[in-house]
């Protein structure tokens, strides 16, 4: 951008929160995408036809079709990121510069130490005991979602 023009001066990107969430989108988009991608690549245009035929504008397809079909995938990718999302501790220390602590950053940084190897192991129980619940949270919510979508059929 600089040999370009574009801007004056050089962007301060790394050991910025904005580096840390942007390497994170980067990293875990895959694991959002995939599921989708197959359960869409899987999917029957023709309910798309017929919803339109019947009457439906795009937006309800989507919301009443497409998205209560496809829901399971939207569940699974959101699991995918989530769940290893919660442990990262590499992308912060990296990008971020340990300037926030997450909960992965939060144990290593206890591990390393030869004292504090059980206030790790004991933050790591924890942090489980919160991640589960949380887990089960998420999908009980995404299934009355579905439901609600597709209007209490599913």
């Amino acid at each position: 951008f600089l040999y370009l023009g574009l801007i004056k001066s050089p962007i301060h990107f790394l050991n910025t929160c904005f580096a840390t969430y942007l390497m994170s989108v980067y990293y875990y988009l895959p694991f959002m995408i995939l599921p989708i991608y197959s359960a869409l690549e899987k999917f029957d245009i023709t309910l798309i036809e017929a919803s339109l035929d019947l009457g439906a504008n795009r937006l309800q397809t989507l919301k009443r079709v497409l998205i209560p079909l496809t829901l399971n995938a939207i569940r699974v990718g959101i699991l995918l990121v989530f769940i290893p999302s919660f442990g990262e501790f590499i992308i912060p220390e990296f990008m971020g510069g340990d300037k926030s602590v997450y909960v992965g950053s939060a144990i290593s940084f206890f591990m390393a130490g030869e004292q504090t190897a059980t206030i790790a192991m004991v933050f790591a129980v924890v942090s489980l005991l919160f991640l589960l619940p949380t887990i089960f949270l998420i999908d009980q919510s995404l299934a009355k979602l579905g439901k609600k979508l597709a209007g209490g059929s599913l």
